[in-house]
């Protein structure tokens, strides 16, 4: 028996040694032929790849087209043919650029400087001249000659009225004129026979009126507040030059050194202190002297000057920029300069086409001038959009914000806008655009939740009819420009009321914590030192913690519960709800208005009825033309009885009342609009328009009308109704009613008030979100910093920690509530919900410390090392060019707020090359961050990412930091000055001067290595090319066809596939392995 057992065993393990090498031959045998088959793709990929290259085999569409212009293009290029064309390419670009800077800055540079030489301003002024000569020699002959006759006439009538009706009079206005009060109380107290006209008449009235009249008005001092201030007194002892020498950087620094002081001082209101600035922009210290002199003024331009500068005319302001245009000795001045001479171009552009005679309007003068006028046209709507438009929306950011500054702080604000206007408007036009791109998505958003063809006014940037470009060209410019103003008065007025308002109600609501104060002194260093790392944070919550869908899913609740309260679910949502279509009324108080009744009425009841009534007919005019369709008023008449019947039999003391209408509105977004044509129009019981201007369904579709007008027996027809006239042809042919585009919902009474309620509610909602996140960011931040015993001076950094840690929170609690949702939403015992909870804490777990390990690592360790290399490579060498030009305070910084300043820029740069590799998905970075971080946090591989991708990175940028501190002590070695202190002072960034000029070496080295190895590539791609090209022509001019081979290869694959095939079935044992291992060598031969 144990010889048996012993054979047994043997006999086993001889089988199990037999099925192990089966296995391993059939595993041989699998990747055998998995190598044949992926030599032979590569080889049908790399022929094809050929083929591409050559020309040879392409199948391309019939309606590609003929390729012999793109190869006339290519080779034009340089791309195809000899090198000579290369540089032809090169010279003739060098010509473009050169022609196209003659015809948009060099002509219009002559021309701006010819028209200003012209002295355009002393035309105009001549012209008002002669008119207020004119009106003068009228109104002498008027007032001194006509009038005294007149006067004769109707001075008793004049003196009776007075005399009459003049006390009552002078009793109203006396209160407001104090002065006119005390001069006839103390001057004719004794005289009591003297009339009221006599006086009025006396000399002491009649200067004070006089005197009255002469003052601005509260008008003019409203609109020009500069009117009553005096002009800068002028020194005799100062030269004319001295004068025109003052420039804007004067100004400027005038303004930053003793005017916000002179202001604080002196001002007591802020207007007081904007009309300070506003006097200083009015005449700015201009030697108004020195300009008479210069311009060569003769007396009526002196009176005329004075007589416009009275009335608050910055005119010296005005002639002094002209002069200075003129001169073009700076770039802002030259940019006018061009500016004044493209207007000049386009107004006599504008004067040719329009003025132009029929017969002359195929000259080459008029196509010119039209299309000048067109690309003109373009650049004016682009630059309203692109540069006008966002920093309009950045300036009104600003203003809106305003009540969180301290109200001490707010002019300096306004005179450091005014101080520093470029770097000013780079910022607001920045910031405005922002804002801009996030209201773009504020609105993508709301087309996903509300009704399709709810926001049909707000074009779609995906609907196929848009075209701006087209509609820029082919529509009138005032028409464009009011679409414009409409859309920058939504802008304003949405910045305005949904974030001045609740600013200002955060001061009221926090008092102790707003408006925020600010210290200079205190820059980032006062960042608490504690909570750095949690500024990481901040990161991984908006990478990775989904801040959007939590304001998203706030914004879809909001509306529904708004459009609920409203009762227009139907027409903001695109849900039908019965109980939107009436209202309530309790029987013994019928005037009373029912509050929120989805909470305490009978709604069961309701809805109960219309489901049953839905089932048995439908509403013609929604559902169309069905069997069991019926009017609309039938309709509603049985959903009325059966809802008061379900009502009294259960609840008589109360009743639900149908009222509202239905209309036609658009029913999508890029619906055709067309002018004249109502898009919410009223319908009848059969769904048709009864208020429309034209009858745009007859008009579009004859066939009805001819059937109506045939069939007058028929009610139903469109020929039996009384149609308003057909809508006439125009170029809006194609844009014409289609009944596709609309349908019809129910709208309940008083449309206009409920949307303009919804929309308070809307207000409401992010007023209340705002008011929100700025108080409790403020709480949060100051309790924050107090606990970790580090509470800075600005609060604008308790601020920012606050805000840090509120969206931190926030984030947090809806993940942990959409898990809790997604786990007992599921069937299951307790049991299983206990063990899927401890499933997904742990998931949770992993994937905390996941994104924690990612962030530490890619956003804060790499951006720290490639911090390093901007401070090394390029403010060392922005600050060894400053200390030459004696500025080196501008970089005037600690150890600390370098460290900070540098690793905020490399996090934007790795936040922005992260974005970029979404554009470039087929480069090798991207693919390798696609294999380690692509699906959700827990199953990513973070330490092989850090492995892949971070080490080489941060290796790079070690090196890269260190080539230049050896270069520079390698050459200080070389020159015999190295010591220990010079090597420290080089190490800490003491001792720049060396280091700068090393590192702007290795820059320009490295740029001009790449640019040779750029070359390199492009010389070899060309030449590619180029020898493909003559490949190509040798080749059809000898016949040579290599379909032969094609059909080979494709027949080799099919051989492969067809083994393959086999290969799998005798590997389950349906065929015998050894015969099929021979053929393997075969067939790739």
């Amino acid at each position: 028996q144990q010889q048996q057992h012993r054979e047994n065993l043997g006999r086993q393990i001889r089988q199990g040694q037999q099925q192990q090498q089966m296995q391993q031959m059939q595993q041989r045998q699998e990747e055998q032929q998995r190598r044949v088959v992926d030599q032979a793709q590569q080889a049908n990929q790399n022929q094809n790849l050929n083929q591409n290259q050559n020309g040879l085999g392409i199948d391309f569409d019939e309606n590609f087209g003929d390729l012999d212009a793109a190869d006339g293009i290519l080779e034009a290029m340089g791309l195809r043919g000899p090198f000579f064309n290369a540089i032809q390419y090169f010279m003739m670009l060098l010509l473009i650029v050169a022609v196209v800077l003659s015809l948009c800055v060099w002509t219009p540079m002559i021309i701006g400087r010819f028209f200003l030489a012209l002295n355009p301003m002393r035309r105009l002024l001549y012209l008002i001249h002669l008119l207020s000569l004119a009106i003068d020699r009228a109104c002498e002959l008027v007032f001194d000659k006509l009038m005294p006759f007149v006067w004769v006439l109707i001075r008793p009538v004049l003196t009776r009225v007075v005399n009459w009706f003049g006390p009552f009079v002078i009793v109203m206005i006396t209160p407001f004129a104090p002065s006119l009060r005390t001069i006839l109380s103390s001057s004719f107290a004794s005289d009591s026979g003297i009339s009221l006209w006599e006086k009025l008449s006396s000399p002491k009235v009649r200067d004070l009126i006089i005197k009255q009249l002469r003052e601005p008005s509260s008008v003019v001092q409203l609109l020009f507040p500069w009117i009553s201030t005096s002009v800068p007194s002028y020194d005799a002892s100062d030269s004319a030059a001295s004068g025109l020498s003052l420039s804007l950087s004067a100004g400027a620094n005038y303004l930053a050194n003793t005017a916000a002081k002179d202001s604080a001082a002196s001002a007591n209101t802020f207007i007081d202190g904007l009309k300070q600035v506003l006097d200083y922009i009015a005449h700015d210290e201009i030697d108004i002297r020195a300009l008479d002199e210069l311009l060569s003024l003769q007396e009526w331009e002196r009176e005329l000057w004075g007589r416009l500068d009275d009335l608050g005319i910055p005119i010296y302001r005005l002639a002094f920029k002209l002069h200075s245009i003129a001169s073009a000795l700076t770039l802002t001045d030259r940019a006018l300069l061009i500016l004044v001479g493209n207007l000049v171009c386009v107004y006599v552009a504008w004067n040719i086409v329009n003025y132009m005679p029929r017969q002359n309007k195929r000259s080459l003068v008029y196509q010119v001038s039209r299309m000048f006028l067109l690309m003109a046209k373009i650049v004016y709507f682009v630059f309203i959009e692109v540069v006008l438009f966002p920093m309009l929306c950045g300036y009104c950011l600003d203003i809106a914000l305003t009540p969180l500054i301290p109200v001490q702080d707010r002019e300096y604000h306004y005179w450091a806008i005014l101080n520093n206007s470029l770097t000013r408007r780079a910022i607001f036009w920045g910031i405005g655009l922002v804002f801009m791109l996030h209201f773009a998505r504020c609105v993508s958003y709301c087309r996903q939740v509300a009704r399709p063809g709810l926001l049909w006014f707000i074009r779609d940037p995906n609907d196929p009819d848009f075209h701006p470009m087209r509609e820029a060209l082919e529509g009138r410019t005032i028409s464009q420009q009011t679409k414009i103003w409409r859309s920058a008065i939504m802008y304003c007025g949405t910045l305005f009321v949904c974030l001045g308002l609740p600013s200002y109600a955060a001061t009221l609501i926090a008092p102790n914590a707003l408006p925020m104060k600010y210290d200079e002194a205190a820059w980032a260093d006062s960042f608490p030192r504690r909570l750095h790392l949690a500024v990481m944070l901040l990161v991984m919550t908006i990478r990775w913690g989904k801040p959007y869908a939590l304001a998203r899913v706030l914004l879809s609740f909001w509306w529904k519960v708004a459009a609920r309260m409203t009762r227009l679910s139907e027409f903001i949502l695109g849900t039908r709800d019965v109980l939107d279509e009436g209202r309530w009324v309790v029987c013994r108080y019928p005037q009373m208005p029912v509050i929120l009744p989805r909470l305490w009425m009978p709604t069961h009841v309701v809805t109960e009825a219309f489901e049953e009534l839905n089932t048995q007919a439908s509403d013609r005019a929604r559902d169309g033309e069905k069997d069991d369709a019926i009017p609309t008023s039938e309709f509603k008449a049985r959903l009325q009885q059966r809802i008061d019947v379900a009502l009294m039999q259960r609840y008589p003391w109360v009743d639900f009342v149908l009222d509202g209408q239905n209309i036609r509105a658009p029913a999508i977004d890029t619906v055709s609009v067309v002018p004249g044509r109502k898009m919410l129009v009223p319908v009848d019981d059969q769904g048709r328009p009864i208020e429309d201007k034209y009858d745009y369904e007859a008009a579009d579709y004859p066939e009805r009308r001819q059937a109506g007008d045939s069939d007058s027996d028929n009610d139903n027809d469109p020929g039996q109704r009384d149609l308003p006239p057909a809508a006439p042809e125009s170029s809006f042919r194609d844009l014409r009613f289609k009944p596709m585009q609309h349908k019809v919902i129910y709208v309940p009474p008083r449309l206009r008030m409920r949307v303009i309620a919804f929309i308070a509610m809307m207000w409401l909602l992010v007023s209340t979100i705002f008011v929100a996140a700025v108080v409790s960011s403020m709480l949060a931040g100051k309790e924050l910093c107090a606990r970790v015993g580090d509470m800075p001076r600005n609060d604008y950094i308790i601020f920012a920690v606050g805000l840090l840690s509120v969206i931190a929170l926030s984030t947090s609690l809806y993940q942990i509530g959409c898990l809790l949702a997604a786990l007992f939403n599921r069937d299951g015992s307790l049991t299983w919900i206990l063990r899927e909870a401890g499933r997904q804490i742990y998931r949770a777990w992993i994937t905390v410390w996941k994104l924690v390990g990612t962030t530490f690592f890619f956003f804060g360790f790499l951006p720290a090392l490639y911090g390093l290399v901007f401070e090394i490579y390029i403010v060392v060498v922005l600050r060894a060019y400053l200390v030459n030009k004696e500025v080196e305070l501008l970089f005037a910084r600690t150890s600390m707020q370098a460290v900070k300043f540098n690793w905020l820029i490399s996090t934007l740069y790795v936040w922005g090359l992260v974005s970029a590799l979404r554009l470039f998905p087929n480069t090798r970075l991207a693919r390798a961050v696609d294999r380690r971080f692509t699906g959700p946090p827990h199953t990513w591989q973070v330490w092989r990412g850090i492995v892949d991708i971070g080490i080489p990175a941060a290796g790079l940028a070690l090196l890269i930091s260190a080539l230049p501190f050896v270069v520079t002590l390698l050459q200080l070695w070389i020159q015999g000055k190295l010591t220990f202190e010079k090597a420290l002072q080089v190490l800490f960034l003491k001792d720049i001067k060396l280091l700068a000029r090393n590192s702007m070496i290795i820059t320009m080295i490295s740029f001009s290595l790449a640019l040779v190895w750029w070359a390199c590539m492009i010389y070899k791609r060309w030449s590619r090319l180029a020898r493909d090209r003559v490949y190509l022509v040798g080749q059809q001019l000898h016949n040579i066809d290599d379909d032969h081979e094609n059909n080979n290869n494709n027949n080799n694959i099919s051989e492969v596939d067809g083994a393959q095939a086999n290969g799998n079935v005798n590997a389950d044992g349906n065929g015998n392995d050894d015969e099929n291992l021979p053929q393997i060598p075969a067939i790739v031969a």
